[in-house]
C-alpha cells in the first residue's frame, strides 16, 4: 500500500510542477514527467563532426502534421529550441549567414502531433495517446550532414496527465535539442 502511495504522490508531484506556470514547463525544472515515455535518435553521415561548431541557422518549425496545429504551436516549438541551445553557448545567426561553410542550417519539422485526451486516458491505458513526433535535417552548405528524430508521448495516467498535449510537445522539443547538443560537445 506504502508503495502505490509513494508512485501516486510522485505522479502528483510531477503534475503540480508541470501545472506550474500554465501548463509550461520552465528550464529550471529538467525532470521529465514521469508519465512521458519516448525515444530520441540521431543519424550523422560519416565523418561528420559538430563538435565545437557554436553558429547554427534555426529555421521556422515546418507542419507535416495531418490536421491543423494549434496557433503559435510552431512558434513555441521553435523557441524551446533556440533557447535551449543559446543557454548552452550555441550561437543562433540570422538566415542571410547560412551560406558560410561554418553554419549549419537546423530546419525541424513536426510530422505528427495528436492532443490526445485525459478523459480517454482515464477511462482506459493507451487511448486518448497524446503523441509528438519532430525530426530536425542538418545541413552545411546543400549536404544533409544529419537528421535528429525525437518522439514522445503520454499514453496513461487519467487526470494526472492534465497538461500533456502542452508538456509532450515541449519535451520533444528539449530532446531534439539535447541531441544535438550532445553530439556538438561530443
Amino acid at each position: 500500500m506504502k508503495r502505490y502511495l509513494f508512485v501516486i504522490l510522485a505522479l502528483l508531484q510531477t503534475v503540480s510542477t508541470h501545472a506550474q506556470d500554465g501548463g509550461v514547463s520552465t528550464e529550471k525544472d529538467e525532470s521529465k514527467s514521469l508519465l512521458v515515455t519516448g525515444n530520441t535518435d540521431s543519424w550523422f553521415a560519416e565523418g561528420v563532426s559538430l563538435k565545437n561548431s557554436r553558429q547554427f541557422v534555426l529555421y521556422p518549425v515546418k507542419d507535416n502534421n495531418k490536421r491543423k496545429l494549434p496557433a503559435g504551436f510552431l512558434e513555441h516549438q521553435r523557441t524551446i529550441i533556440k533557447k535551449k541551445l543559446q543557454s548552452a553557448g550555441v550561437r543562433i545567426v540570422p538566415a542571410a549567414e547560412d551560406s558560410k561553410s561554418t553554419v549549419i542550417k537546423l530546419i525541424p519539422v513536426v510530422t505528427k502531433y495528436e492532443p490526445g485526451s485525459v478523459g480517454d486516458r482515464w477511462i482506459a491505458p493507451g487511448m486518448g495517446v497524446t503523441i509528438c513526433i519532430m525530426r530536425m535535417t542538418l545541413f552545411r552548405g546543400k549536404e544533409v550532414i544529419g537528421e535528429i528524430i525525437s518522439w514522445q508521448q503520454v499514453a496513461g495516467g487519467g487526470l494526472f496527465s492534465i497538461g500533456a498535449d502542452e508538456y509532450v510537445p515541449e519535451e520533444t522539443a528539449k530532446e531534439i535539442a539535447r541531441a544535438l547538443l550532445a553530439k556538438v560537445r561530443k
